[in-house]
């Protein structure tokens, strides 16, 4: 009898192990998030990760990408279920990603009455027609950074670092930019009206506003405003040494960026005779779901949770991000920081980029 009583409890243990290995994948209790965050940005991501895991009783298992790698990884996994239910990118792979069948729409990871709790560009930039295939986290953008040892305020206008090239230490340039960079030439185009597409994708970086805008960058080059041939690195280093009064760089920037330099933000100046702003192109960091993440309650719970007030705190004041969830700006923490309010006010004035495939 006791044989067959264990036998009877083998059996049913063993129907337990299998129905629980069966269940729906919206039931698993875990969850795969993928990133290609570093430093600050990365831990306010685990710190609110491990604030999701003990409110909600779900295991997420965080992995790092390098971010050269993220999509080539992404496109080899997640078509064979493997790989994340989350990942985080910027928005302008959508329209790749979704061609690959990468993608899913978030359902009520955000629901359609929470638009008012973010910034509208940020609800833009991850729509396609009615669906919604993101919950929108971060801004980044171009912005102006300035030593304040040779500016007690931001320059308004183009001319403004121009003319500091007259007062300004030998050897050292009034601004530094990757000049033959498409992206950080994007907001001097912008300024003279050309465009990098059309509005059917097609190749439009061509015409007399474009010519105005080459014609623009060549004459800081002649005129010893800017350096030739400068890269991110260059950029960092002449700033940190102070061989450059001024940079333009993006909110990345700040971590490299090391005492006794004092420094400051403020948007792109605007070029005087130009007939626009020096609009900068816009990136929203994205939290997107895969098709197996997108049936997963516990996933789209996640991915919700990470643009909630509170999570958006952590990472704006931790990881120093600009966040889009709106309420979060109310926080004096948050609103007091100019680093974060001028990189905000720049967002504002930014173009989102278009989601197309044509754009990489």
């Amino acid at each position: 009898m006791k044989i067959y009583a264990w036998l009877a409890a083998l059996v049913a243990l063993t129907i337990l192990f299998l129905a629980a290995d069966c269940r729906p994948s919206s039931a698993r209790r875990s969850v795969t998030l993928w990133h290609a965050y570093r430093g600050a940005e990365e831990e306010a991501l685990v710190a609110t990760v491990r604030t999701f895991q003990s409110e909600h009783d779900v295991d997420v298992e965080l992995l790092s990408v390098p971010f050269d790698a993220f999509a080539s990884k992404l496109s080899s996994a997640i078509p064979h279920s493997q790989g994340p239910d989350v990942f985080i990118d910027k928005h302008e792979r959508l329209g790749t990603y979704l061609a690959e069948g990468l993608l899913a729409p978030v359902g009520d990871a955000l629901p359609v009455n929470a638009d008012v709790g973010f910034e509208p560009s940020s609800i833009q930039a991850i729509t396609v027609g009615t669906e919604r295939y993101g919950v929108p986290l971060a801004f980044k953008c171009l912005a102006l950074y300035y030593n304040t040892r040779f500016f007690q305020t931001s320059p308004e206008t183009w001319s403004d670092l121009s003319l500091a090239k007259e007062r300004l230490p030998e050897g050292v340039w009034p601004l530094a930019y990757e000049s033959e960079n498409p992206y950080v030439h994007a907001p001097i185009a912008a300024a003279f009206g050309a465009e990098m597409l059309d509005a059917q994708d097609g190749y439009a970086f061509v015409g007399q506003n474009v010519t105005k805008s080459i014609l623009f960058s060549h004459l800081l080059l002649k005129t010893k405003v800017i350096p030739r041939d400068v890269d991110g690195a260059l950029v960092q280093q002449l700033f940190q040494s102070g061989r450059a009064a001024a940079v333009i760089s993006g909110p990345w920037l700040a971590s490299e960026l090391r005492p006794p330099l004092s420094w400051r933000v403020a948007p792109l100046p605007r070029i005087e005779k130009a007939p626009s702003a020096s609009s900068p192109l816009l990136t929203v960091e994205t939290a997107f779901l895969t098709p197996r993440g997108a049936a997963s309650a516990h996933a789209r719970a996640l991915a919700r949770f990470l643009s909630s007030a509170d999570a958006s705190r952590v990472r704006a004041v931790i990881g120093r991000q600009i966040v889009t969830t709106t309420a979060t700006w109310s926080d004096p923490q948050v609103r007091d920081d100019e680093f974060l309010t001028a990189f905000k006010s720049a967002s504002l004035r930014a173009s989102p980029m278009t989601k197309s495939r044509t754009m990489r």
